[in-house]
């Protein structure tokens, strides 16, 4: 299961919340430059990955700092994310294969 957000500048501390939360820090948790994939406003993309609980919990505890993105979106920027690695292991893969 995973969600993903839009994360404003000004509450970039929501990462550090997130990462140091019991629940929520033993997720997979993935920030990007939200400029990376068209967004006007300057911000990051917070993709979290893990149990429902843990979404969950991140939408409670930080939702109101945080805009969830909707189901079509959070789609397209998973797999344009997942993507992104699955490039950059093959590229490491490359080097040190």
């Amino acid at each position: 299961m995973f969600a993903i957000y839009f994360l404003k500048p000004e509450n970039r501390s929501a990462v550090d919340t997130m990462k140091d939360d019991d629940l929520i820090g033993r997720q997979s948790i993935i920030t990007k430059d939200a400029s990376s994939f068209d967004f006007k406003d300057p911000g990051l993309i917070v993709l979290v990955e893990g149990s429902a609980d843990a979404i969950n919990a991140v939408d409670s505890r930080l939702g109101s700092l945080m805009e969830k993105l909707d189901k079509d979106r959070s789609d397209r920027l998973y797999a344009l994310i997942k993507e992104e690695e699955k490039k950059a292991d093959e590229g490491m893969g490359f080097l040190f294969g």
